[in-house]
């Protein structure tokens, strides 16, 4: 198995698996010490979405970043 095709195998895990990783609700953590990226178009008015890759011993973790401003708004 090539570095390809092992990745993607990997993506296909993480993506099959997707609903354990994603939260609907809970507390919230603070990220900002993260180096974090946005993925946003250049065109969009509110930049709110972004990923980031953080190291974890010999493990990354990709994290995706899904801002809900409305939480913040009364």
């Amino acid at each position: 198995m090539n570095l390809d095709e092992e990745y993607n195998q990997q993506i296909d895990n993480i993506i099959h698996n997707s609903e354990n990783l994603l939260y609907e609700s809970g507390p919230r953590e603070d990220l900002r010490h993260l180096r974090t990226y946005t993925v946003d178009d250049r065109d969009t008015l509110e930049v709110d979405d972004a990923i980031s890759l953080e190291r974890d011993g010999e493990d990354s973790v990709f994290w995706i970043h899904i801002a809900d401003p409305a939480t913040f708004i009364e």
